[in-house]
């Protein structure tokens, strides 16, 4: 899905992959940043330490570190989901199915 949006707005899409996030964070969220033009601080790591008034449906989840506990979750549906994985694997990377 991804290569359509790349075709359509070539250069302007960063590509992020959660597991890449949560086995070091601090590596993509430098990439996050310089791609958007900021510069690093030491906060972007704590960012659930904000004192900041945060008003959104999320608000309990920022508050929290990266959520590490969903990784690999989706391998225990993996039988139920089988034939949707058979019918998207030639679009899909295989390093997301890893």
């Amino acid at each position: 899905m991804m290569d359509h949006w790349h075709q359509v707005i070539p250069g302007e899409i960063l590509d992020l992959k959660y597991d890449n996030l949560i086995n070091n964070q601090q590596h993509e969220t430098e990439r996050l940043l310089n791609y958007c033009g900021l510069e690093w601080e030491e906060g972007c790591l704590k960012f659930y330490e904000t004192k900041r008034s945060i008003n959104t449906a999320s608000s309990e989840q920022v508050r929290q570190p990266i959520y590490k506990g969903a990784m690999n979750a989706w391998k225990n549906y993996e039988s139920h989901i089988e034939p949707l994985i058979e019918t998207l694997e030639p679009i899909l990377n295989a390093e997301d199915l890893n």
